[in-house]
């Protein structure tokens, strides 16, 4: 590829040059005076691209007397060099594109591309990398190794750099899952870590004995609840219908699954949960209200007047950063929802890790001590307080092989469809770019939306009617729980009472 390089620079010198020589009456001398070595680069940087003539529009007043050769050579280096990070940025944008369509394959071709190039940000880069080589080995489509030796190099490139702690993390999640912890301890103390969660959470399947689901009882002690075959089936296919691996969904919303966000980060909708159905997605969201309203639990349900929902689709080896639920994820103060709910509407057997309620509350003063994981499960419908301290931990180890690939696809995915249900909740109307956003109002299904340059048909899938089909027969289920949720990093249960430290001293995942 540096072939390429040369040859695109040859010419562009030689265009230069010659222009020199139209210009100036005489061919560049091999000493130049500063007004000819600011005329030849001041000539060069006018045949590039626009961008790049913008970025080095000053150069040429900054020279002194020095010769054609040297003056070529230096050049060529920063010509060549922003070219090449040119191109590893649209080399980044490609994988960012094939990440979406689930072209993992292409994307890491892309990835590799971009590091050998240069980018502009190249730890970043590493990073998005070996979180793609992590997902492809855990799903069975790649070597095990290769994010590993990906992180490693990454790490050793500086001693204190910004987003070296962000690749330390990717590394000791990696290690600590698969039962590494003596190897992570250094890495842990070396980015500041204090605290990290407990071997049970991020290693569930090593402590099957203690983590047994129970019939649910009033003394679980859950701050919430689950329920198995919580909707009707007519519904729960409708979602899986709506929220397949391949539908316009997540192509419309350009939903990267590797990162489990839009191009645009977070985004969802909010619908009256008051007066007439208007939707499918209304008749479902009315249907958990009325079963989470009968079973007492949250008695400000009864005041709820909107829901907001949003869903998620991602492949075993990831899962959900630890967070407090809140309105437009917290932005301008945290206001947290009446409740928040989970419906697993996708949950292929072992694919994907559990959702972990801890007892851990905004308003403490310690860290919290218990600690609830909620497996998926096909038709589960999960609960629960939102203002506790939650995630989704990703999967751990390679997924199991499912002998029906669900949906068709090679790779199965963990689908979840989410609700909270809000007293009140500022809706964000579309702007004039049409990008989706927090708390958007829904499109109406009886026609195609366009706004700015985004055409959405998605929620065409909507209209109404919906048959419910098989009536559902809730089961109330008790998630297993154990102790304690967080390790002191150098060994040692963090017992009761310990202070609240700083967030970024607990390592989650």
């Amino acid at each position: 590829m540096d072939d390429v390089y040369e040859t695109r620079w040859q010419e562009l010198w030689t265009d230069a040059c010659e222009a020199f020589e139209n210009e100036a009456g005489d061919a560049p001398p091999e000493e130049l005076e500063p007004w000819e070595g600011c005329l030849l680069q001041r000539l060069l940087f006018t045949r590039l691209e626009k961008p790049l003539a913008k970025r080095f529009r000053r150069q040429h007043s900054q020279l002194a007397k020095q010769t054609l050769d040297g003056l070529q050579r230096c050049l060529r280096q920063m010509v060549t060099m922003s070219w090449k990070q040119t191109d590893a940025e649209l080399a980044l944008e490609k994988a960012h594109q094939h990440e979406c369509s689930g072209e993992w394959e292409k994307a890491r071709e892309n990835y590799a591309e971009a590091l050998w190039l240069g980018p502009a940000q190249p730890l970043q880069c590493s990073l998005r990398f070996a979180q793609l080589l992590h997902i492809m080995a855990t799903s069975g489509s790649g070597d095990e190794g290769a994010s590993e030796q990906v992180l490693r190099h990454a790490i050793s490139q500086g001693s204190d750099v910004p987003g070296k702690r962000a690749l330390q993390a990717r590394l000791i999640l990696l290690l600590l899952q698969q039962g590494r912890n003596e190897e992570a301890k250094p890495l842990l103390v070396d980015g500041g870590w204090k605290y990290h969660l407990a071997p049970w959470i991020l290693c569930p399947d090593v402590f099957p004995d203690g983590l047994e689901e129970k019939p649910a009882s009033p003394q679980a002690g859950f701050p919430g609840c689950v329920f198995d075959d919580a909707i009707p089936e007519g519904f729960l296919q409708h979602l899986q219908s709506l929220l397949s691996p391949t539908s316009e969904f997540w192509t419309e919303h350009v939903y990267n699954e590797i990162l489990g966000s839009s191009k645009v980060g977070y985004f969802s909708y909010v619908q009256n949960v008051e007066g007439e159905v208007q939707n499918t997605i209304d008749l479902i969201i009315h249907h958990i209200w009325e079963l989470l309203k009968e079973t007492h639990l949250f008695p400000s349900l009864e005041e709820a007047s909107v829901a907001e929902w949003w869903a998620h689709k991602r492949p075993h080896g990831c899962g959900h950063q630890m967070h407090y639920d809140s309105d437009n994820e917290g932005i301008g103060g945290v206001r947290n929802p009446i409740c928040s709910c989970i419906i697993y509407v996708n949950a292929p057997l072992g694919v994907g890790g559990p959702t972990l309620v801890t007892d851990q509350k905004l308003c403490n003063t310690h860290l919290g001590t218990k600690g609830w994981l909620v497996t998926p499960k096909r038709g589960r419908l999960a609960a629960y307080d939102g203002t506790h301290f939650h995630g989704v931990v990703p999967g751990c180890g390679k997924a199991p092989s499912v002998s029906e690939h669900t949906l068709g696809l090679e790779v199965p995915r963990r689908i979840t469809f989410m609700i909270a249900f809000w007293k009140e909740i500022q809706m964000r109307p579309f702007g004039p770019d049409g990008l989706p956003g927090s708390s958007r109002p829904l499109p109406n299904p009886a026609q195609v939306f366009e706004i700015g340059k985004k055409k959405y048909t998605w929620h065409r899938r909507l209209a109404l009617p919906l048959e419910a089909g098989t009536s559902a027969s809730p089961i109330a289920v008790s998630p297993p729980c154990r102790t304690p949720v967080w390790t002191e990093v150098n060994g040692g249960d963090v017992g009761d009472g310990v202070a609240l430290p700083a967030i970024e001293e607990c390592f989650q995942f």
